[in-house]
């Protein structure tokens, strides 16, 4: 049991597969993860209104969870001590931080960063909704990368399910500019944003956003939106597989292979029916297994962030078995030619 006594930046939770990894505690995962992901602790709700997040002020959850993972509380000095034996070892290969959003949240975020760096010499990623450039300027100091998640791709779901228009501190423009800075302050390939597939967007909204971001030299991470309970959406499905595999695939055309928007095909709502390649060089594309693996940050995994443990799963962890493409391959062929998403 944790006592009242510790500071805020003496705790940090710490999500179970990490903790698994590190040795924190035993439970069964599939796969080890190759980062330690971390979680700001404040002893109230993020002063966000996000409706998909089980941390933000209008949820009911667990104030343990993020999404579908438990992120138990650990000392701060123990996890720091795990993550350089985990480092030494070469089990780890990187330290993400998500930041909740309260008053103290940049000051302590900037604290847990240094007293893990005297540990550890990983590289730090931070996913963080800075307020302005001046902040973005000190985290490039002592940070290898930062996040500034979008999760909308257009700006009428943005308000509707993290803006003003749910009583939310976020603005559209003002989280696409910081984006646009912290990529000028950082530089190119140093900057992730994350899309949330299943608010209500088409696929040609998602699609335009994913190459928005690759052009200006911003990683755009994938999500498939995850029901919580006790959030305001969820009663809200999650986005078919068909469709989420279309959507990861072109997202790996235009980062990985620098495919352009104009090249595909969208039917009158939207929806994508062609990619604009030959099926023999699709099927290469999908034999490999890479673009259903989860991308963001070098050697992000996240595994279990949008499935339960027994699958299915949206993002793979690993690469897909031979029997898991077979199905991706059928799945994304159906989807293009009938729209068929089951």
């Amino acid at each position: 049991m944790i006592k009242n006594k510790y500071t805020e930046t003496d705790l940090v939770r710490v999500s179970l597969g990490s903790a698994v990894s590190l040795g924190l505690t035993k439970s069964w995962i599939l796969t080890k993860s190759s980062t330690a992901y971390l979680l700001t602790h404040h002893e109230n709700r993020c002063l966000g209104t996000c409706s998909f997040c089980s941390q933000g002020r209008a949820s009911k959850s667990q104030n343990n969870m993020l999404s579908r993972i438990i992120w138990p509380l650990f000392k701060l000095d123990i996890v720091s001590d795990r993550i350089s034996k985990a480092e030494i070892n070469h089990n780890i290969k990187r330290i993400c931080i998500q930041a909740m959003n309260y008053p103290e949240a940049f000051k302590n975020s900037l604290d847990i960063i240094r007293k893990i760096k005297v540990k550890s010499n990983l590289p730090i990623s931070l996913s963080f909704q800075p307020i302005n450039t001046s902040q973005i300027k000190k985290l490039v100091e002592i940070i290898d990368r930062i996040s500034i998640p979008i999760d909308a791709t257009n700006e009428d779901i943005f308000e509707r399910t993290k803006g003003r228009l749910i009583g939310g501190p976020y603005e559209w423009k003002k989280q696409i500019n910081l984006l646009i800075k912290a990529t000028k302050i950082f530089g190119k390939g140093k900057v992730t944003t994350h899309f949330i597939v299943g608010l209500g967007e088409s696929d040609s909204e998602i699609i335009k956003m994913i190459e928005w971001a690759d052009n200006l030299g911003i990683f755009p991470s994938l999500f498939a939106f995850t029901p919580i309970k006790g959030t305001p959406l969820e009663n809200l499905e999650q986005p078919p597989l068909p469709r989420y595999r279309v959507i990861q695939l072109a997202h790996s055309l235009i980062t990985r292979n620098k495919m352009k928007i104009k090249n595909m095909e969208f039917d009158s709502i939207g929806r994508l029916h062609s990619f604009g390649i030959s099926k023999a060089g699709l099927k290469k594309i999908i034999s490999s297994g890479e673009p259903f693996r989860t991308h963001g940050c070098p050697y992000c995994d996240r595994p279990y962030y949008n499935e339960r443990v027994v699958g299915p799963f949206y993002n793979y962890p690993k690469l897909p078995t031979e029997e898991d493409i077979n199905l991706i391959e059928e799945q994304i062929g159906n989807y293009l030619v009938t729209g068929v998403t089951n």
